[in-house]
């Protein structure tokens, strides 16, 4: 087949690079008035509150109680109301923030107690999740809708279970996303404001191991900061309460064999492939159910073939001149979260094959699914302007893609709402429980009142 010299000639000439948009245009759009971006900010923390809601009521209305925040939570406080009971350890360290909640909380009467314990976590989270879009954040994404969007798109993905959302014990989590939010902020200019800020910081430094991920965020902020003394103080507190936490508020346990290595490398792969980059996409379901069809190899696979198509997407992106360098830092330091916070969990649970088997234990890889969510529509936000202008042919097919994704969304919510799901049965035997406490507390004969779960066994002596 002979080839035109107009195709020969054509096939030769290097293709038109994709125009970036600057900075100050098209990704940025004139900065809302603050009482504007407050609203938005409300806005997405209801949504959250109404996402979590709707996936998952029973976790909400019902009191539950189950696992840690029935024994260690409700009934651990309902007894030691001594102070320093909130630097108690807890599966190898101190939870500074959750045991304060319930220490406080459990000085309430029990009604009462029983139904803050689920619905402070339930707001907690929806404030880690929508905390993003406030004015102040504009020093990391500078666009106040492409923030939105971040917030609204970790509303649309099934992330975290019941517990992580109405779980007092397990509001570690949420606790460690608003001091990512936070760490990732120039030092404030108000001097109330920078004391709250750090406050919260070290408290949060103290609740949760994986803060000290959180040490190069902190490097990097204060060597862009270094010749303003606030910066000192917005950095130095929360790094010192890191380090002493490390120091004294974590249990160093020599006797366990930790996996390292080659074989601590390629199972935090693994994990990453199929409970990370294949769970965000294809939910926690299908990743359980496929092997019990001959397909186990299909998460492996298809996470590791989603990791490599966003790298390779991000490095073309990049190359073409389009991403913005508010969206290079938060690709770099997703670069370095994602892999980090997965072999921080393998070598320091050592799970092996464990939460391959399991749907849950989402909370060991949310912090990886939220940097995935930021990058994802960082790299959009930057992107589609420009493949608009460069492609106008394809504004046919956006359409398309935006209902595609939805309705997958839409599969995905479908498939893992029973994550959101508590224990059933486990309500109605909280409330018997509750009643019967509260009866022995108003006959005030400070009587043992018991519910039999097993290692979750609930006992307290009535007030």
């Amino acid at each position: 087949m002979s080839v035109s010299s107009h195709d020969a000639h054509a096939s030769v000439l290097p293709r038109p690079a994709l125009a970036p948009v600057p900075e100050r245009a098209g990704r940025v759009l004139p900065k809302a008035p603050f009482a504007r971006v407050l609203a938005l900010t409300v806005i997405a923390f209801f949504v959250h509150l109404g996402a979590n809601f709707w996936r998952g009521p029973a976790s909400v209305l019902e009191p539950a109680l189950v696992f840690e925040d029935g024994r260690d939570i409700f009934a651990f406080y309902y007894d030691d109301r001594s102070v320093s009971s909130v630097l108690r350890f807890y599966g190898g360290y101190v939870s500074l923030v959750p045991n304060s909640i319930g220490y406080l909380v459990m000085g309430l009467p029990t009604e009462l107690a029983a139904i803050l314990l689920r619905v402070v976590p339930w707001a907690l989270n929806a404030l880690a999740l929508s905390l993003f879009v406030l004015p102040a954040f504009r020093a990391v994404v500078p666009s106040d809708i492409c923030r939105l969007a971040i917030s609204l798109g970790l509303a649309l993905f099934p992330m975290q279970d019941f517990g992580m959302v109405t779980m007092t014990m397990y509001s570690l989590w949420s606790l460690l996303l608003i001091q990512w939010w936070l760490a990732a902020l120039p030092a404030p200019r108000n001097t109330g404001a920078l004391a709250a800020s750090v406050a919260f910081q070290a408290g949060a430094s103290w609740s949760n191991p994986l803060s000290m991920l959180l040490l190069p965020l902190y490097g990097a902020r204060f060597f862009s900061e270094r010749r303003n003394p606030r910066a000192w103080v917005a950095v130095g507190v929360p790094v010192v309460a890191i380090l002493t936490y490390f120091a004294f508020g974590i249990a160093h346990d020599g006797t366990k064999i930790r996996p390292s290595g080659v074989h601590a490398l390629l199972l935090a792969a693994d994990y990453m492939a199929q409970r990370v980059f294949f769970e965000l996409f294809g939910s926690s379901f299908l990743r359980t159910q496929l092997p019990y069809h001959g397909l186990g190899f299909v998460p492996r696979l298809a996470g590791g073939a989603l990791a490599l198509a966003l790298v390779g997407g991000i490095a073309f992106a990049h190359r073409r001149g389009v991403l913005s360098e508010s969206t290079k830092r938060v690709c770099l330091f997703a670069a370095f979260l994602v892999p980090a916070a997965t072999l921080f969990f393998v070598t320091a649970r050592n799970p092996e094959r464990e939460l391959f088997e399991s749907a849950f234990g989402q909370r060991y890889f949310f912090l990886q699914k939220v940097a995935l969510v930021f990058v994802l529509v960082c790299v959009a936000w930057d992107a589609i302007p420009v493949v608009k202008v460069a492609r106008p042919r394809w504004a046919r097919a956006w359409p398309i893609v935006a209902l595609t994704g939805f309705v997958h969304l839409g599969m995905v919510n479908a498939f893992d709402r029973f994550l959101y799901m508590p224990p059933p049965g486990e309500s109605a035997t909280m409330r018997s429980f509750l009643e019967r406490l509260q009866t022995a507390e108003a006959r005030g004969t400070h009587e043992r009142v018991r519910l039999e779960r097993g290692e979750w066994t609930i006992s307290v002596t009535a007030r």
